[in-house]
């Protein structure tokens, strides 16, 4: 029993190391290629803040939620909304950059390779910026009211002493960036080939929703502004590694679209494969 306990241990150790030692490479991921990305990303940032005006809107356009949005903020809505807000910013400003980082750039030193770990943390900041720009570009543009202003709660919460905030509400940032940081770990991880990719896909997951609940409770958005937020991010997370920095082995993602026609109809067939 203790030879055949040994023997199942060692061959467990045998193929987590080899899954960790694994690192695929992805394209587009020189120092120009990511330079530029990030260059792009940010004259991004300026157009989209030049063209909503650049400055925090004082009357709201979008000032009356709907009946969904008030039916959930009844539903998540209550307790110490300036605690809840703390707890809200944990996951997207500590636990997921910490742990989408630590998620790619962990496995690549194991593998020998530090220019894999460089590459990947430079693509999740990369979405974070996309993310960030986004987001700001479309609270200034849309100009939503914040619940916890609507309700005339905003002396116990967080923006208490921030005033300039109560046209800010779509959509929620803190959901992005928690969706963004959960959904590029786990797809580079999987891309790359790391063992981590699992854990930061659920765990992730899991804190990037709670961190959408956690901003409705404390009346800092509506539901829709924690949809449309875990929307973006996730989009930006998958989108950006698996579209911008497929694998170049063969093994990455490929995607065919053919056009046909069947019995007087026009079909499109989408197949993927990652």
């Amino acid at each position: 029993m203790r030879v055949a306990s040994r023997a199942a241990g060692a061959l467990v150790l045998t193929v987590t190391v080899a899954r960790a030692e694994r690192s695929h490479e992805l394209s587009r991921t020189g120092p120009l290629a990511l330079g530029v990305e990030t260059a792009s990303t940010l004259a991004l940032a300026l157009a989209m803040d030049s063209a909503s005006g650049g400055a925090v809107p004082e009357r709201c356009r979008w000032c009356e939620p709907s009946s969904f949005d008030r039916w959930g903020h009844d539903a998540l809505a209550g307790g110490d909304r300036r605690r809840l807000a703390l707890v809200s910013h944990a996951g997207p400003f500590v636990l997921l950059p910490l742990g989408a980082l630590a998620g790619v750039m962990a496995p690549a030193f194991s593998a020998g390779r530090g220019d894999h770990a460089w590459q990947n943390a430079w693509i999740v900041v990369n979405g974070f910026l996309l993310t960030t720009a986004t987001a700001s570009a479309t609270k200034q543009a849309t100009a939503r009211r914040r619940p916890v202003f609507y309700f005339g709660h905003e002396a116990d919460s967080e923006y208490a002493n921030s005033p300039v905030e109560e046209h800010l509400s779509f959509f929620s940032g803190d959901t992005a960036w928690a969706f963004d940081f959960a959904a590029s770990g786990a797809t580079l991880a999987y891309l790359r080939g790391y063992s981590t990719a699992p854990w930061l896909a659920w765990g992730g997951g899991a804190v990037a929703v709670a961190t959408g609940a956690l901003r409705v409770a404390s009346e800092a958005h509506w539901p829709t502004d924690a949809l449309a937020g875990a929307a973006f991010g996730a989009a930006v997370g998958v989108g950006v590694p698996l579209l911008v920095h497929p694998r170049v082995d063969g093994g990455g993602h490929a995607v065919r679209v053919s056009v046909g026609r069947a019995r007087g109809a026009t079909a499109v067939t989408v197949v993927g494969e990652w």
